[in-house]
């Protein structure tokens, strides 16, 4: 999208595209009449800052990521990028040691950037942050409180002017709101997660570093993610080819090819990639970081089993995703040996995280279902619902599946009781 041609049109579709949306908005319309009137390209960072419709719509046509509404927007996103780049230049040699993003967040994305420590985000939009330390006061006191199901955050943004990143520049000079001391990063930006840790005022203060995460892995994650499985597998087979056989990344990207053949139902090859997965962890680097995409919840008899992403647990989180693999085979007797030792290792007080215990107990649950031991799957789903309160909140979608499973077996139970 950066690399297509803008002309005129391009600036009257997205003026067209402004209109329609904000039709009889009488202050957002004179606003779009300006910048139809006094738009020049460096300007678009003055235009972004400003809060009106360019702001708000440049991120939504973002967050989106809707291919037909990217390029309908793409004169300001291309200008937006192409500013930061030539401000970049004179920025990146001497980058600033506090930059700071305050933000309400769901409480369910906490939860993942905890379970991520070591591995990597990447930001779809223009990422705004301040060298204003003023932003601990805004976020950091139990006197602004937030609704239930949200957390206050305040991410420290790390960067590391000895490798290549996206460009961000400080924009203070060339913002609408000069005050807030912004940087601005441009789109795609990669973070590695360094640390997700509450102080005594319940805020979160997550650390974040730049990264230059390999092109093509992260264009394979890309690929899983829309299920283009085999564009993505062949991009992981490349990346096998190319680095050496003790890289960091080999488990990482065995586990996430595991995953693209249980989407696509290829069970033993899976099986096969889980194995190297986990043989690459124990021998070349136990501390290897995965970030396979493999977010399974299958129907079963109406139970709902659960696959997990693989991350710093991954040994334990590998271990179940094989269990599930024999689950689907019918080899329940192998599933359970294998849930059994993820338990074993995700009980261990260096790996132990509630949400992955409780996906574990409620797939020992489901197998204890199949073998009519409704007594002990009931147990299994209760050990599943209290793990995963313990970090995930009562509305959470893994609960409401642990209580369906737990509903299902009493329905059997009481129906057992009454043939007595």
């Amino acid at each position: 999208m950066l690399r297509m041609s803008v002309t005129k049109n391009t600036k009257e579709t997205m003026i067209k595209a402004c209109r329609h949306f904000y039709r009889n908005n009488h202050e957002e319309e004179k606003n779009i009449f300006e910048f139809n009137s006094r738009y020049s390209s460096d300007k678009a960072i003055w235009w972004y800052t400003r809060p009106c419709f360019c702001y708000r719509l440049t991120n939504k046509v973002l967050n989106t990521q809707d291919p037909d509404w990217l390029y309908t927007f793409r004169l300001i996103i291309t200008d937006i990028h192409n500013q930061l780049l030539e401000l970049y230049e004179k920025f990146i040699d001497t980058p600033p040691q506090i930059i700071l993003r305050g933000k309400v967040v769901p409480s369910s994305l906490v939860y993942n950037l905890q379970e991520n420590v070591g591995g990597l985000i990447s930001i779809n939009g223009f990422l705004s942050a301040t060298t204003s330390e003023q932003i601990r006061d805004i976020y950091g006191s139990r006197d602004n409180p937030v609704r239930e199901g949200y957390e206050r955050v305040l991410f420290r943004l790390i960067v590391d002017n000895h490798i290549k990143t996206k460009p961000f520049a400080f924009i203070k000079d060339y913002s609408a709101i000069p005050e807030e001391n912004e940087v601005l990063f441009s789109i795609g930006t990669v973070w590695c997660i360094e640390s997700v840790e509450q102080d005594d005022e319940a805020l979160w203060h997550i650390v974040l570093r730049s990264s230059d995460w390999p092109t093509l892995l992260t264009l394979g994650n890309f690929l899983s993610e829309i299920k283009d499985y085999n564009k993505a597998d062949k991009y992981y087979e490349i990346l096998l080819k190319e680095l050496p056989k003790n890289h960091k990344d080999i488990g990482a990207i065995y586990s996430n090819r595991g995953c693209l053949q249980c989407e696509k139902g290829a069970y033993d090859l899976a099986e096969h990639y889980f194995n190297c997965a986990i043989e690459s962890i124990s021998a070349e680097c136990p501390s290897s970081i995965l970030i396979a995409q493999c977010n399974i919840e299958v129907n079963t008899v109406d139970l709902i089993t659960k696959s997990l992403s693989s991350n710093d647990r991954s040994l334990g989180k590998l271990y179940n995703n094989i269990g599930y693999i024999h689950y689907k085979r019918g080899q329940n007797e192998v599933a359970m040996k294998n849930y059994q030792q993820a338990i074993n290792i995700l009980l261990q007080p260096t790996n132990r995280n509630p949400a992955d215990l409780s996906a574990v107990y409620n797939n020992i649950g489901v197998i204890y279902f199949k073998a009519k031991r409704y007594d002990d799957a009931l147990k299994s789903f209760q050990s599943a619902i209290e793990y995963g309160l313990l970090l995930l909140s009562p509305t959470h979608q893994w609960i409401i599946d642990y209580a369906k499973n737990k509903k299902i077996v009493l329905k059997y139970i009481e129906a057992n009781c009454e043939q007595r």
